[in-house]
């Protein structure tokens, strides 16, 4: 394998394709001379540009001058950074929590050391705190990872393994990306359940500009995020903490205290900034009847906090119950007698078949009085004379009521059937 990577005279990574014949080149493993070695005229046993040593010095491998090669450009990247205040972001797939994290692999350092020596370990890269203390060990792996023992006195002294796997010369253009990607991070930063000390979830407090269906007016809506779909609280600002609804309102999200029809209390709900209607529907906003739900300007999201998951599941399911019962309760309430029904007068019952709303003594009475109309049919409501229907037995006032109460109970049955689905 021949050697195409060398410094030049100002310490810039050069390939052997780009170097120029009579210039001063550097091996970036023994820092010795080399020579560009380029044919410029193709024949018979033609190579392809590369450096080599000067005669009667020992060859470096080709592998440990890419090693090198790599540590290097990270390390110079790394000192620019913390010499100029620049962040070096670094993304990675936890295999702890199985998330992916990103965080600023600088944010603590005040140092970086190249081919740290820590007695037990040796790192490529180490990046040290100001009381001298090891943050980060940055291992550059060609062929052979860390020994089992090195890994292990990395996590017993709490120091973050960031591994870059290289292959070939293509793997150099890594440490120039904006976010470094290494291959494997032996850290977590999820924080623990102080009770069941498994991995907590980021709680993350969206707001959101959404457009009334009734009057066109843009309202800002606020909601938490904190694993709903997992059975976790809901996010709406009827459950929110007083930290959260303080942030909602710092954030200039639209909420008032309303009474809410379904919970029967009076709590904290979104509003219309047009109509000044309450907005209210549990869980999440798209449940909300009159807000057409797509946001009309980018979403703002802050992280708030951490939740567990799996203490949060019994709380949750046990307030989604409570909600149920509520659910149930309010359909009740809304439901109107169907039959036998009441007979207007003197309240015995009235079977089905039955074209009026009398009871058959009272009926002969009143038509011997004259006192129906000519259909004889009068309104369940109100018991007005008029012209009802079996299905709709109400007259027009009464009857709008009555659509307005049946699309109530269709909202309640649909969002009994949602929350239904969340306790499977």
């Amino acid at each position: 394998m021949l050697n195409t990577l060398a410094w030049d005279e100002h310490g810039h990574k050069v390939n052997a394709v780009e170097a120029e014949k009579g210039g001063r080149y550097t091996c970036p493993t023994c820092n010795e001379r080399l020579i560009s070695r380029r044919s410029w005229v193709a024949k018979k046993g033609f190579k392809r540009p590369h450096f080599a040593h000067q005669p009667g010095h020992p060859p470096c491998s080709a592998e440990s001058i890419l090693h090198s090669a790599f540590q290097m450009l990270l390390y110079n990247r790394l000192v620019h950074a913390l010499e100029n205040g620049i962040e070096v972001p670094v993304r990675w797939q936890c295999s702890y929590c199985r998330t992916q994290h990103t965080r600023n692999l600088v944010s603590k350092a005040q140092r970086v050391v190249l081919e740290h020596n820590m007695v037990t370990a040796r790192a490529d890269v180490g990046l040290v705190d100001g009381q001298g203390r090891t943050l980060v060990a940055i291992e550059v792996v060609f062929t052979h990872e860390p020994e089992p023992g090195v890994n292990l006195f990395y996590r017993k002294n709490n120091i973050a393994l960031v591994r870059f796997d290289i292959t070939d010369e293509n793997d150099l253009k890594r440490t120039e990306e904006a976010v470094l990607a290494p291959d494997y991070v032996d850290q977590c930063i999820t924080k623990r359940c102080p009770d069941c000390h498994g991995f907590q979830k980021e709680r993350i407090m969206r707001i959101e500009e959404v457009a009334c269906t009734s009057c066109g007016a843009v309202s800002k809506l606020a909601w938490v995020n904190a694993g709903i779909d997992r059975l976790a609280r809901p996010g709406t600002p009827e459950y929110f903490t007083p930290e959260e609804l303080q942030l909602a309102l710092k954030e200039g999200a639209s909420i008032t205290q309303a009474r809410n029809r379904v919970l029967g209390q009076t709590l904290p709900t979104h509003f219309c900034t047009g109509c000044n209607e309450p907005f209210q529907g549990p869980f999440h906003p798209s449940a909300y009847r009159c807000v057409r739900y797509a946001p009309i300007k980018g979403v703002k999201e802050m992280r708030i906090g951490y939740y567990c998951e799996p203490c949060s599941f019994t709380t949750g399911r046990r307030d989604i119950q409570r909600f149920l019962r509520l659910l149930n309760k309010a359909k009740a309430a809304l439901t109107r007698p169907e039959g036998p029904w009441q007979c207007i007068d003197c309240g015995a019952s009235v079977p089905r078949e039955e074209k009026h709303t009398f009871c058959r003594r009272c009926y002969e009475k009143r038509r011997s009085n004259n006192e129906f109309d000519k259909e004889g049919k009068h309104c369940l409501e109100c018991g007005e004379s008029a012209m009802v229907s079996r299905d709709v037995p109400f007259c027009d006032p009464c009857r709008k009521s009555w659509g307005k109460l049946k699309g109530q109970e269709a909202e309640l049955n649909a969002e009994i059937n949602r929350v239904k689905v969340l306790l499977r």
